[in-house]
């Protein structure tokens, strides 16, 4: 059978791609998404990058380029206060999460009529609320077959969530932590390193 996983994030947001009007000059780019900012790294492209959004954690040179905000909510003013040539951004994400709109929490009795064996975290949101301990005290969680069991497996927020470049990583680490058997079997990689 199956195990049932229970995603406690807020949204599993998919970008649909990035988009940019063609421009010969790229030399002050903004990029808005974490993904998009991790992609543009990764092509090489970082030292012209001078501006990200507040997802942008990764790779580490990219938090220690000005924030303009969160991307969702970012004002005109701050990007063009950087005077950008170019500027970067995810188009047409979909909440994957359907049956209700908006964001809406879980009730108690509808984390436990889930009967989730596995309950996903994003590592930012456990560390929040104080851990595995401090998720098994919410409400139905500790009734569950993941609570009794404490099967709880967090990841790093941009790497599950980014669909950039370490996607691979993403999938195959997320694929290891739910089954173990398959990590004591897997040849050594980078994929532990988050």
């Amino acid at each position: 059978m199956p195990q049932r996983l229970l995603c406690l994030i807020t949204a599993l947001l998919v970008p649909l791609g990035a988009y940019a009007q063609p421009t010969a000059d790229t030399s002050r780019i903004v990029t808005l998404g974490g993904s998009v900012t991790e992609i543009v790294y990764a092509l090489g492209a970082g030292d012209q990058v001078v501006g990200v959004d507040a997802s942008s954690v990764h790779p580490d040179a990219a938090t220690e380029t000005p924030s303009v905000g969160y991307f969702r909510q970012v004002p005109a003013e701050g990007v063009l206060s950087l005077d950008p040539s170019l500027i970067l951004a995810l188009d047409g994400t979909e909440n994957a999460i359907t049956g209700f709109e908006g964001f809406k929490p879980m009730s108690a009795e509808a984390v436990v009529g889930a009967e989730p064996d596995v309950i996903l975290m994003l590592t930012r949101g456990l560390e929040s609320i104080g851990g595995v301990e401090g998720l098994m005290e919410q409400p139905g969680i500790p009734l569950t077959p993941a609570g009794e069991n404490r099967r709880v497996v967090a990841m790093d927020d941009l790497l599950l969530l980014g669909f950039g470049p370490r996607l691979g990583t993403a999938v195959k680490g997320l694929t290891e932590k739910l089954h173990p058997a398959l990590e004591s079997t897997a040849p050594s990689s980078s994929a532990s390193q988050q």
